[in-house]
């Protein structure tokens, strides 16, 4: 029987264990397919701690990793069979995420979150994309029942829920006119699930993170992004007050909330699942600490824009990037605790770091 649409209990809520919509919503789907899957091990596996330097949705700039991107690999890497339907065509989307649930459990979408009726956090703040896992359809097409594993509200959370399809199909649909990256109309489901998906061992974990922290020094899209972020950041704060302050606001959303320190705090997880050693932990934590510190000094300058404190974000830009470098030169050169490093791996990253 389905619940009461609209109902407050028709709304299962649940402490917020994903990091990042899309990721999460593909954890979730592997898990009911039976492969417990970490949203760390997909970060791992699709180079999730690589970041990139771009606009978000609304026009700022904004410090993340390519989440469609490293959620299909990682999957793929784990040996799932992946499958993106279109629903933008001429069959009806609802009757078309009603097949994937048959055959495949679950479809994970993109939505505009201005049609989300779940939460009215959605509809109160301007529209952005959104991943949500679609777990079943009524049988008359009604009503759609979603997990959503990430609410960005003042208490984060994720959820499960039946809402109307009308509402719903619209959230499929209408495009989120300023977004930077136009994922909607595509469903990703999943064929077929590997077998022991997170029984990993700490060599291959930290295999994949020297392979990142070569693919860092070797590309400058990686390497110099903190730089670019700062520099972007900088000049949006030389606008008019209305944008200086809203940027301001979205430099701290992006560290605190979003993607900064959300993936820094899997990376410390996928570093000691690697059980690597001292040095890199602690350049990790130094840099979780310098973000930190900017994303205060961010809300400091959207209540005062003291030239002060854009000079002391100014500063802290330099010392993030100063971390960042020598924490993926530690795990570049890291070892198991105890054991010796590869020189052959070594010697190929040693000649192309650039601090």
């Amino acid at each position: 029987m389905l619940p009461e649409i609209g109902s407050p209990t028709s709304v299962r809520r649940f402490p917020a264990v994903a990091i990042n919509c899309f990721t999460g919503s593909l954890a979730e789907l592997l898990a009911r397919l039976g492969s417990r899957v970490s949203e760390s091990r997909l970060l791992e596996l699709g180079e999730g701690y690589l970041f990139r330097c771009g606009r978000d949705e609304w026009g700022y700039p904004e410090y993340t990793f390519s989440v469609q991107e490293v959620g299909l690999l990682g999957c793929t890497r784990l040996g799932a069979s992946m499958k993106a339907m279109p629903i933008d065509g001429d069959v009806d989307s609802i009757d078309q995420l009603a097949s994937m649930c048959a055959e495949n459990g679950g479809a994970v979408v993109w939505v505009n979150t201005s049609r989300l009726t779940h939460d009215i956090f959605y509809s109160q703040n301007p529209a952005y994309l959104h991943a949500l896992l679609v777990t079943d359809v009524s049988e008359d097409g009604h009503f759609v029942e979603i997990y959503d594993p990430l609410v960005v509200n003042r208490e984060r959370y994720g959820c499960q829920t039946w809402v109307e399809a009308g509402a719903f199909r619209m959230a499929l649909t209408e495009k989120v006119c300023t977004e930077t990256y136009n994922h909607m109309g595509l469903a990703h489901s999943i064929s077929a699930t590997p077998t022991s998906a997170d029984a990993v061992a700490a060599a291959d974990t930290l295999s994949v993170l020297r392979s990142q922290a070569s693919r860092y020094f070797g590309d400058d899209e990686f390497h110099d992004a903190v730089d670019r972020y700062a520099a972007a950041s900088a000049a949006s704060f030389e606008k008019d007050e209305t944008y200086r302050r809203v940027a301001a606001r979205r430099l701290f959303d992006h560290i605190n909330v979003l993607y900064v320190i959300p993936c820094l705090t899997l990376l410390g997880h996928s570093l000691r699942q690697a059980g690597i050693g001292q040095a890199a932990l602690e350049h990790h934590d130094e840099l979780v600490k310098h973000w930190r510190a900017l994303a205060l000094m961010a809300l400091k300058f959207e209540a005062t824009a003291s030239p002060n404190v854009k000079e002391r974000m100014a500063n802290r830009f330099k010392a993030i990037a100063v971390a960042e470098r020598n924490m993926w030169l530690a795990i570049g050169h890291a070892s198991q605790a105890g054991a010796p490093a590869s020189q052959l791996s070594l010697v190929g990253l040693s000649a192309q770091v650039r601090l």
